[in-house]
Parts: structure tokens; C-alpha cells; sequence
């Protein structure tokens, strides 16, 4: 059976990974790690490449990157082979490095863009590389800590100010870490979760987000996802939940919606059966503003 042609076009924008042969390791130490991503920073200018999220595991590899020539096979190549010299020189082996080639994914929707960014980089907590989103902060190896910290890196920054900067806000860094630390949240409340965000960015279909309690209940992460909206804009769950007529209620609501939508891709029938509201007007909150008022 021959290979599908890779689809890859400049500016098109590629989630890439790659794994080593038979689950084995590909990075034995950090001077491992260190000559990987030497070679990755000296083949992103020669290949007009932009890194928007990266890490690096123990048997595999994750980037997020942008392809401004359109030559993501030549770059993949370079790193891939080279690495693989290098490792098998220094670690006195032979034969392949990695499992068959590298994947990737073409990433068309900003939604699975953000989704991507998060799920790269929260990689080393799921697989239990560091125990805590704080660890996370301070681990070398994925694009988080860069990302964090006050030095402007080899990422593309410009890239993701325009996805957290949300057109006026001036530290897009801070939004960035929400982002992350909200992910985290919501993985950390089970439910499938892990596996459906795995499920969308790998091109599996997804129909866990049409499969709900069959009393009509809303599901956990449902309830952990309201909680955190109550926490932060300080209304009751419970005035949320009971159709609260007041412009901070109303905007809770809208907040517990969007959240919803974006984070889980909840359909809006079930987000509006579980708030009590029509589905016309949820459709509405969600396309709304705050500076709309409106009562519900």
C-alpha cells in the first residue's frame, strides 16, 4: 500500500510527532534531550520553520510548528536522520531510531490550535514526567517554561501574543498560563477528557461529546468547569444554575457556556437543557458580548 501524500503548503500549520521504534527510548539523559534540540534550533531558520509548542518524553517527541516554506518533510528529515546518527554513535547501536515515520497532523481550526498548545504541553504531567502543574513551570523540556519565562526564546512569539493577547490585552503571557493551568483543571476532574482532547487532535472520531448521563444530568466535568466560573466571577453555583436575572449572573452564565463550548465542545441543546434555558437562547449568550444585556 503506498503512503498518503503529506499535505503541506507554506504557512499551513502541523501538529508533528514521532516515536521511537517498538515504545524504546529516544532520549536516554538530557545531553540526549540538549543535541535534539540543537539540531532543532539550527534547522527552524534553514527550513523557514516556527515552533509554537514543543516537548520532549522519554520514547517520543511532540512540536507544534508552522511551515512558512513548506518544507516540512526536508526539516523533519535533517533533524530525524541526523539525530539518529548521533544516538546510535554514541549509544553503540544500529538500525532505526524511530517507528516508521514521523506523523502529522494538518491543524486548520485556531480551536484545535489552542487545543494542541495546551495538550503538548501538559504531556509531562499526564504521563507522570512531573507531578504538578507548578513542577511544570520549572521542567526544561517542553516549550512551557519558555514560554513563562521574561527571555524572548527561539518560539514564535508573535504567534501566540495574537492567540492569548485577545486583541487588547497587554500581558498575553498571563492568559497563556490560565489557559494551561484551566487545562490542567479540567484533566485533573477525569471523565474522558484526556482521551477525547487525544481523540481530536489525532483525526480519530470523536463521539464521546454526544454520549451524556442518560437521566439528563450534567457530567462532572460539567460541574468542575461551573465551579471554577463561580470561583472566579463570584456567583453562587447555584444563582448560575437557577436562571439569576442580575447583569453579573447573566454574564456567569454566558462565561459557563463559553467555557463549555470551547473547552469541551458541549452541543448547545445539552448546555441549555442543563441550565434550564432554550437553546435559542444560549445560541444567543454565546454570541454575545458582555457589554450586550440581556436577561434569561
Amino acid at each position: 500500500m503506498s503512503r498518503s501524500p503529506r499535505v503541506d503548503f507554506p504557512g499551513a500549520v502541523h501538529h508533528v510527532y514521532a516515536r521511537g521504534i517498538e515504545k524504546r527510548k529516544i532520549f536516554f539523559d538530557d545531553w540526549d534531550r540538549t543535541v535534539f534540540l540543537q539540531r532543532v534550533l539550527s534547522n527552524v531558520p534553514r527550513w523557514k520553520v516556527r515552533c509554537i509548542a514543543w516537548a520532549l518524553m522519554e520514547n517520543h517527541f511532540h512540536f507544534l510548528v508552522i511551515s512558512d516554506g513548506g518544507n516540512l518533510p526536508f526539516f523533519m528529515r535533517c533533524l530525524l536522520t541526523g539525530y539518529s546518527l548521533y544516538f546510535n554513535d554514541r549509544h553503540m547501536r544500529a538500525g532505526h531510531l524511530f517507528q516508521n515515520r514521523y506523523k502529522s497532523r494538518h491543524i486548520i481550526k485556531e480551536s484545535h490550535l489552542l487545543a494542541a498548545i495546551r495538550y503538548i504541553h501538559l504531556n509531562p504531567v499526564r504521563s507522570g514526567l512531573v507531578h504538578s502543574i507548578e513542577d511544570l513551570a520549572k521542567y526544561p523540556w517542553t516549550g512551557h517554561e519558555e514560554l513563562l519565562s521574561d527571555s524572548a526564546g527561539w518560539m514564535d512569539f508573535e504567534t501566540l501574543e495574537s492567540l492569548f493577547s485577545d486583541g487588547g490585552r497587554e500581558n498575553w503571557k498571563i492568559e497563556y498560563r490560565k489557559f494551561v493551568e484551566f487545562g490542567y483543571t479540567i484533566y485533573s476532574a477525569g471523565n474522558g477528557c484526556i482521551e477525547r482532547e487525544k481523540r481530536n487532535l489525532f483525526g480519530e472520531v470523536d463521539n464521546a461529546t454526544t454520549r451524556f448521563n442518560d437521566d439528563g444530568k450534567p457530567p462532572e466535568v460539567f460541574c468542575e468547569i461551573l465551579r471554577h466560573v463561580s470561583a472566579q466571577t463570584g456567583v453562587p453555583a447555584e444563582i448560575i444554575m437557577d436562571g439569576g436575572r442580575r447583569y453579573c449572573e447573566v454574564n456567569a452564565r454566558r462565561e459557563l457556556l463559553n467555557m463549555c463550548k470551547k473547552e469541551l465542545n458541549f452541543p448547545v441543546v445539552k448546555l441549555a437543557r442543563w441550565l434550564g434555558i432554550s437553546e435559542s437562547s444560549a445560541s444567543y449568550l454565546l454570541k454575545t458580548k458582555k457589554s450586550e444585556r440581556r436577561s434569561f
